[in-house]
């Protein structure tokens, strides 16, 4: 719904957990919610909530860049480094 209610100027991104097949899955949900990038991750005990780490994959229709485990404030810089290329 949002995909559908933005303006040329404005960029959706989304954020999933996956399980499994994580790249793949991603990118099915990337296209069928008309995104223009997705954020997906899983949950384990270095991730999730209730510890200070994350890793996951940051993915656009033509490209995907792998952030590795780092603290959650590393992710989310590195997360903004990538979203404002878009």
């Amino acid at each position: 719904t949002i995909s559908s209610q933005c303006h040329a100027d404005q960029k959706v991104i989304g954020f999933a957990l996956e399980t499994e097949d994580m790249l793949t899955n991603a990118k099915k949900k990337l296209r069928a919610k008309k995104l223009d990038a997705i954020v997906v991750n899983t949950v384990s005990e270095s991730t999730g909530f209730g510890v200070d780490t994350n890793q996951g994959l940051y993915i656009t229709s033509n490209a995907h860049v792998e952030i590795p485990l780092v603290s959650k404030t590393q992710f989310a810089h590195k997360l903004w480094d990538e979203f404002i290329q878009l």
